[in-house]
């Protein structure tokens, strides 16, 4: 994984829109500030996040992809018997 962009809080807040902006095009900036640091995402980007959280966490879902990725392994030929 790539390291996050990292901008001062003061500088994030001078520039908000341009960083919104930014964001949505570039990927995730981490702000840091004094009181704390944040990471400013997309809301596409977060809703992926939501999704694929709620997914991972759900064993009926987890179960169901493990099975749908071992029928297709068992339906693969090596490639020297394709030829």
């Amino acid at each position: 994984m790539a390291a996050l962009r990292t901008l001062p809080a003061a500088q994030a807040r001078a520039r908000l829109y341009p960083l919104i902006d930014d964001v949505a095009k570039r990927g995730p900036v981490q702000v840091v500030g004094r009181r704390g640091s944040v990471v400013l995402v997309s809301a596409d980007e977060w809703h992926a996040l939501q999704e694929t959280l709620f997914i991972r966490s759900n064993p009926v879902y987890m179960k169901k992809i493990r099975a749908s990725e071992r029928a297709k392994r068992s339906r693969m030929k090596p490639l020297d018997r394709i030829r």
